[in-house]
């Protein structure tokens, strides 16, 4: 029997793996991400995340190559439900949740503008790369016990972390 794993290893790590250089781009776009949501929220006067999570094939460390470029960055943002508080005094709605992510990543400098989608909003990019960030609300009943929902339609509840774990 002819053995050609290592043939199959290199056309696997130059044909399908993303290299490393282009991970750490990837990294690079969403830490930029990051820093855009905060500076925005803080611009807008609006609350700061409680956390961000990596989701999807990044946070799997999964991401193949693609002819495109087309990259999907998943980074979930979390925030505290006791402080998202509507205009009447009242939960904020998931819709408005979405639009204050929105609002707070619009930058001049992009050629196309962030979308709304149904259950986050998308950052694109010239070289083909797309970031989703879906915004999430957590808090923790009276038997201490942690929820978290996405904003989707409306608030569902959601393990954003789930697919990673497992």
């Amino acid at each position: 029997m002819f053995d050609c794993s290592s043939e199959i290893t290199e056309f696997y790590k130059k044909h399908v793996r993303l290299a490393k250089a282009q991970v750490k781009d990837l990294a690079d776009y969403r830490d930029k991400n990051i820093t855009r949501l905060e500076n925005g929220l803080k611009n807008n006067e609006d609350l700061i995340p409680l956390r961000h999570i990596n989701q999807g094939s990044y946070a799997m460390r999964t991401i193949n190559q693609h002819p495109e470029n087309d990259y999907d960055i998943d980074i979930g943002v979390i925030f505290k439900k006791d402080d998202l508080i509507g205009s009447q005094g009242g939960d904020k709605t998931a819709l408005a949740t979405r639009k204050m992510v929105l609002e707070a990543v619009k930058d001049e400098r992009f050629t196309k503008e962030p979308e709304l989608k149904k259950n986050c909003v998308r950052v694109f990019y010239n070289e083909g790369y797309h970031l989703d960030m879906p915004a999430y609300r957590e808090s923790v009943n009276q038997y201490g016990e942690t929820a978290i929902e996405l904003a989707s339609t409306e608030w569902i509840n959601s393990d954003p972390e789930a697919v990673t774990k497992w």
